[in-house]
Formats: structure tokens, C-alpha cells, sequence
């Protein structure tokens, strides 16, 4: 089975909207799914229904659109997502990697 990993604002309100759970993968169905009863509605209806922000339920529907479509075309079923930004995960890459601790 093919994976990936989503990082950001979209893939993060899905995953919750999904009812995704704190390491597991949310299946390409249940983002297919989320994204199916989200085109549809307005900003408005969004952000009532759904709780979302008015600039990200703006985005949402087209990010998951974008999303769907680029895990069916890779063969993808199911995304994690870790629930932090992309710059958060480089830093603490970088942290990881470079951080000594000096020993007295």
C-alpha cells in the first residue's frame, strides 16, 4: 500500500473533520469523502457546519480536490498526518539533527 504524508492548514482540518486519530493514517476514502460534502457549501455554510475559519473553509473544498485527485493518480489509500506546519517539522529535523548538548 502506498502512503503519504500531508503537512499544512488544509490536510490538517481534514484529518479532524475525518475523524482522524492521533497516529493513523486517514484513508483516501474518508478525505474523498470530506472533500464530497464540502464542495458544495458556501463560505458561510462552512464555517456554520463545520466550524471553520472563513479563510480556510475559502480553501478547503480546492485543497482537498487537489489532494484527492494527486493520491488516486500515485495509487495512494491513505495519507498521515502528523499535525504540524511544514516549517515546524523542518526545525525540528534541524533540532534533531544539529543539537548538541555539552556534557559539564
Amino acid at each position: 500500500t502506498i502512503s503519504a504524508i500531508g503537512t499544512g492548514g488544509n490536510i490538517n482540518a481534514a484529518f479532524q473533520l475525518a475523524g482522524g486519530r492521533s497516529g493513523a493514517p486517514v484513508s483516501r476514502e474518508q478525505i474523498e469523502k470530506v472533500y464530497k460534502e464540502l464542495e458544495p457549501l458556501d463560505i458561510k455554510e462552512c464555517c456554520a457546519r463545520y466550524g471553520l475559519k472563513p479563510d480556510r473553509a475559502d480553501v478547503l473544498s480546492l485543497g482537498l480536490d487537489i489532494y484527492v485527485k494527486v493520491m488516486k493518480w500515485a495509487n495512494c489509500m491513505e495519507i498521515h498526518v502528523p499535525m504540524v506546519g511544514l516549517c515546524d517539522g523542518i526545525i525540528s529535523m534541524l533540532y534533531d539533527k544539529h543539537h548538541c548538548v555539552s556534557q559539564i
